[in-house]
């Protein structure tokens, strides 16, 4: 068990390390990006393109939150780890809101949310503080999360609570 959860953080380090390259992982995030957009599409414009990324990383929180709840911490701090591996891609992409070269689900000429995002809220000019602000931020959840998951690989696990009728 050790082992796989040292394998796991690294993948999750080598895929934030690696964020031009396509892993795993991209293919659940892009799911959950774009479903983000679906759920959304009712609460207009803004909410919809902003629920793309947030969804991205808040469903990987959520799970963390469940696991936790659980007592399950290993499992929260792998999801914690996908988090903030989420939360690297969501920087990238936001990131490339000027530029806007990033190859996109749907191809040239698609609607590219960081950029409409960034120029709605009048930050397009400072498209390099906020994705080096995320990125950090990602970064700094990453780091968080290996942490603890190499810290809980050599715990004792801890018992689950009894259920007590009433």
């Amino acid at each position: 068990m050790n082992i796989f959860l040292i394998v796991v953080s690294l993948y999750f380090l080598y895929a934030a390390s690696t964020p031009y390259e396509f892993h795993f992982i991209d293919g659940a995030n892009l799911l959950i990006h774009e479903g983000g957009h679906a759920v959304t599409r009712l609460f207009g414009e803004f909410i919809c393109v902003l629920s793309g990324s947030g969804f991205q990383v808040l469903v990987p929180l959520l799970f963390c939150g469940y696991f936790y709840m659980q007592r399950e911490k290993v499992a929260a701090w792998i999801c914690l780890l996908w988090a903030g591996e989420s939360l690297h891609n969501v920087s990238i992409y936001a990131g490339d809101a000027q530029t806007m070269v990033l190859p996109l689900v749907g191809g040239d000429g698609t609607f590219h949310d960081w950029n409409y995002l960034l120029t709605v809220t009048g930050l397009l000019p400072y498209t390099d503080v906020v994705a080096l602000t995320l990125r950090c931020s990602a970064w700094i959840v990453i780091l968080a999360a290996c942490t603890m998951v190499c810290l809980s690989a050599f715990e004792a696990p801890l018992p689950k609570p009894v259920e007590r009728p009433f």
